[in-house]
């Protein structure tokens, strides 16, 4: 569930205001350390950024608080596929395969 400051954000990367966007993210996380919108939001920012190493560890925590969170799972497989590691995504699917395979 959305926190306020993560809706704000959202709203003003929407804008285009992606300086604000990333305050409100970041204090999102500040306030709940699993807040996996604003991680995976910030991830998004960070690979705009070609921050790729920031961008890997917010989707990571991201994935880490739910490995089922198909906005994460995406994005991260968008940002392995960019910096052609190709088989990190292929890894990235079947780790939420197996975890879907033990909690169904």
């Amino acid at each position: 569930m959305a926190t306020k400051l993560t809706t704000e954000g959202e709203a003003l990367f929407a804008e285009g205001n992606i300086t604000e966007a990333k305050d409100r993210f970041l204090a999102a996380v500040k306030d709940d350390l699993k807040d996996k919108e604003a991680l995976n939001s910030l991830g998004v920012i960070a690979f705009q950024e070609n921050r790729n190493d920031h961008a890997a560890r917010y989707f990571s925590q991201c994935l880490s608080i739910d490995p089922f969170y198909l906005d994460g799972v995406l994005n991260f497989c968008e940002l392995l596929k960019a910096t052609d590691n190709l088989g990190g995504a292929a890894n990235l699917l079947e780790m939420v395969a197996e975890s879907s395979d033990r909690t169904g």
